[in-house]
């Protein structure tokens, strides 16, 4: 069996053909969707990314708790349970264990230790502060060439008098 698992920052769930929308094309993760399983009654207990990530990685309230702060030692991650990485006491799923990867634009969870029991993990470079694949002499002049109508229509919207 494999798992893949997706988090998606900001991505609300009615933005995908799999929930019901039907005007914007999502095939590839519609098809993961159909051909695996779908969380129909699914939610975070904490709403801001590096929280909400906690969550996902053990299971436990961030809010109030552990709020924007690393991994704690004392932290077992889903990586760690999934591959039996760390030492004998951490729980199994009592299936084989799965090679576990971390792959990710966001620099700051590795700071804060999240690729903490994967097998591998790779940083998508070029996203945030990271000028790596970026340029940043791109202008607003250069960027608005790239601009649909409907953003446009929205830039219009903001800029005018209030």
């Amino acid at each position: 069996m494999n798992l893949i698992w997706i988090v998606v920052d900001s991505l609300r769930a009615d933005y995908l053909g799999c929930y019901g929308n039907n005007w914007v094309k999502t095939p590839y993760i519609d098809k993961l969707a159909k051909e695996g399983v779908l969380f129909e009654n699914a939610y975070i207990e904490g709403f801001p990314t590096i929280p909400a990530r906690y969550v996902f990685f053990t299971g436990k309230y961030a809010i109030p708790f552990h709020g924007w702060e690393p991994l704690r030692p004392s932290d077992v991650t889903i990586a760690q349970i999934l591959g039996r990485r760390g030492s004998f006491a951490v729980p199994t799923l009592g299936v084989e264990d799965y090679i576990c990867a971390f792959i990710t634009d966001t620099y700051h969870l590795f700071k804060l230790n999240y690729h903490r029991g994967f097998h591998s993990f790779i940083w998508i470079r070029g996203q945030e502060f990271d000028n790596y694949n970026t340029d940043p002499s791109i202008g607003p002049g250069e960027l608005k060439r790239h601009m649909t109508p409907r953003w446009e229509a929205l830039e219009k919207r903001w800029a005018r008098p209030r």
